[in-house]
């Protein structure tokens, strides 16, 4: 199968933490450990994560506008990178343009 999918983890704003990007093949339960993984060691004082419904078992309810603006990056609404972590590193760019364009406007 051809693609990849994107797991996020967001704060309350719908600012991003951590993605993890891997091929559309891997089961979404794969990614959504991987990146609850990269998180928890990271982030320590997180106590409650909710997740989207596509993730089954224990985990459950995620901000989905982070998403909708993935779409305003041309690199962002097509998979052309070859490798995913040079797609999550433009997910990282993109987003830090977004809290720098929020931190500015303020």
């Amino acid at each position: 199968m051809n693609g990849r999918k994107r797991h996020i983890v967001t704060d309350t704003l719908g600012l991003l933490l951590k993605v993890v990007v891997h091929e559309a093949s891997l089961p979404d339960r794969l990614g959504a450990e991987t990146v609850l993984i990269k998180v928890r060691a990271q982030y320590k004082r997180i106590k409650k994560i909710f997740a989207d419904q596509g993730y089954t078992g224990r985990i459950i309810e995620t901000v989905k506008r982070t998403f909708g603006w993935f779409g305003f990056y041309r690199r962002l609404a097509k998979d052309y990178e070859r490798y995913p972590s040079h797609s999550e590193a433009f997910v990282y760019i993109a987003m830090s343009n977004i809290m720098l364009c929020r931190l500015s406007a303020g």
